[in-house]
């Protein structure tokens, strides 16, 4: 919930108390109320923001900049990420420090580092951060955990994780998932989100028997009992959803055996229907045409269509293997015998009956994804563009016989 920290009838202005309640209401229940209200609960927090700044209420005011970047990175809008990141770093030295006193049983200070790991989300795959700007950045993240974060190192240690995989940067993943194992113990967030960067490290490392482990475990609710709560909420709890965060990992670390090992065993496993689900988006589309099924072609074709409208609300990295998703799918879906189809582009021009060729779509998305590629290899050194496509060229487009 928005402010579920915040108690309304505490805030002694009655304007800014009605509209932290009206977002409390707006987002009750299951996490799916964040998006389904996200405009409005945006407006909302935009006008608290506003209207505590000028009452100088200061923890509700870094509060509202805790949700917006929330409801934000939620929706992929990362550019107002870094937007509202400014406005954070601006009155966090300004404020934070002097008014903390004011505010002694409060999480004001918690929130400086919930509000890092959430910068950190957009920054580490935006090539517009590059490597100065980057090492800067996990600088200062690193001492906000330790001057307000207490126990919780287990943020900054995870992300971390997260960098050095980006970058297949083994012996920096190795280092950051010996530190990340140490403050397991301190995870207040989701115990199944917070391992997912730990799991690619397995794969990264080809610890497959290991990574599989501690799926099952994750799945079959094998964790420490005080973390069971997350199995209300977790999206990533199912099984569907698992196999599927799995197989993606594999393809992010390069791990070809695993993936087709967990492809064989674990995704074929499940009801078709889970597989080719109508509601499927990206690397899931990408799954169903590796196992051949376009019964939904037109939806497809949409949602490639506002891939492309939207790149420029995601992150560098997003809009890289979004446009590799979709250069792999139309070589299968050529390869499946449909060599054109109605889709609208731009620059693509179109034959008389409104179609284009599969591949020229193919190498329309491959040209995308290689341009933001070079873009995020110049701006960050670590990162290998090059071997992130030919996962997908591993991966997906060469299928192997693994009983071999």
């Amino acid at each position: 919930m928005v402010f579920d920290k915040l108690k309304a009838k505490e805030i002694k202005n009655g304007k800014l108390a009605d509209l932290v309640r009206r977002a409390q209401n707006l987002s009750r229940g299951e996490l799916a109320m964040y998006d389904k209200n996200y405009d409005t609960l945006f407006a909302l927090c935009k006008r608290v923001l506003q209207l505590s700044k000028q009452e100088k209420e200061w923890y509700v005011y870094f509060y509202a900049l805790y949700d917006i970047l929330y409801l934000n990175k939620r929706q992929s809008q990362q550019k107002e990420v870094v937007k509202y990141a400014e406005i954070y770093y601006r009155d966090y030295a300004l404020h934070m420090d002097r008014e903390l006193p004011n505010y002694p049983n409060t999480e004001m200070a918690m929130l400086n580092v919930y509000i890092y790991t959430l910068i950190f989300e957009a920054y580490y795959e935006y090539y517009q951060i590059d490597d100065a700007k980057m090492e800067i950045f996990m600088q200062q993240y690193k001492q906000i955990v330790q001057k307000y974060g207490g126990q919780y190192n287990y943020y900054y240690h995870r992300d971390k994780l997260k960098l050095a995989l980006i970058y297949r940067d083994l012996d920096g993943a190795r280092i950051a998932a010996h530190d990340f194992l140490k403050y397991e113990r301190d995870i207040i967030s989701c115990y199944i989100c917070a391992h997912d960067p730990y799991l690619e490290y397995l794969l990264l490392s080809d610890q497959i028997q290991q990574a599989e482990k501690l799926m099952l475990d994750l799945l079959h609710k094998n964790i420490p009992e005080k973390h069971q709560w997350c199995y209300k909420y977790c999206e990533s709890a199912q099984s569907d959803r698992m196999y599927k965060n799995i197989l993606y990992n594999c393809r992010n670390a390069g791990n070809t055996k695993a993936f087709h090992y967990f492809y064989e065993k674990y995704w074929l496993s499940l009801p078709y229907e889970s597989r080719c689900a109508s509601t499927a988006y990206n690397f899931k589309k990408l799954l169903c045409a590796y196992e051949g099924c376009f019964d939904r072609l037109e939806d497809d074709l949409r949602q490639a269509e506002e891939i492309v409208q939207d790149e420029k609300t995601d992150t560098t990295l997003d809009v890289i293997k979004s446009a590799l998703n979709w250069w792999a799918y139309f070589i299968l879906l050529d390869r499946s015998g449909i060599h054109k189809v109605k889709i609208e582009l731009p620059e693509l021009q179109m034959d008389e009956e409104g179609q284009v060729f599969s591949l020229a779509v193919s190498a329309y998305m491959e040209k995308k994804a290689n341009d933001y590629g070079r873009r995020f290899s110049q701006a960050r050194s670590g990162f290998k563009y090059e071997r992130l496509k030919e996962s997908y060229q591993n991966c997906i487009l060469e299928k192997k016989d693994i009983s071999k």
